[in-house]
């Protein structure tokens, strides 16, 4: 039986649960913006990975992770466009 078993505006957690209500392969879907690294990519998909074993109780194996990237024209939120709510380069190391 699949199961939703975390979902907010950037992240959503489904699974497949057993009949004891274990959960066994978890699938992530990461919702963000573009613009993130490679390398900020890998140690959120460590760190993600590494609390999920611990918090659902799964093998690390049987954990995916989903980047779904948008660009920021083709994300709005409170009526306005996130390219022009926020400019260029929001939510990049060293920005505000």
């Amino acid at each position: 039986m699949r199961k939703l078993l975390i979902k907010n505006e950037y992240l959503e957690i489904t699974g497949i649960i057993n009949e004891n209500g274990v959960g066994k392969m978890p699938i992530i879907t990461v919702k963000l913006a573009k613009g993130r690294s490679i390398e900020q990519k890998q140690q959120f998909v460590e760190a993600i990975t590494n609390e999920t074993v611990n918090t659902l109780n799964v093998k690390k194996e049987w954990i995916t992770v989903i980047f779904d990237e948008y660009e920021r024209e083709n994300w709005a939120s409170e009526g306005q466009l996130h390219s022009l709510k926020f400019g260029e380069g929001f939510g990049k190391q060293g920005t505000k």
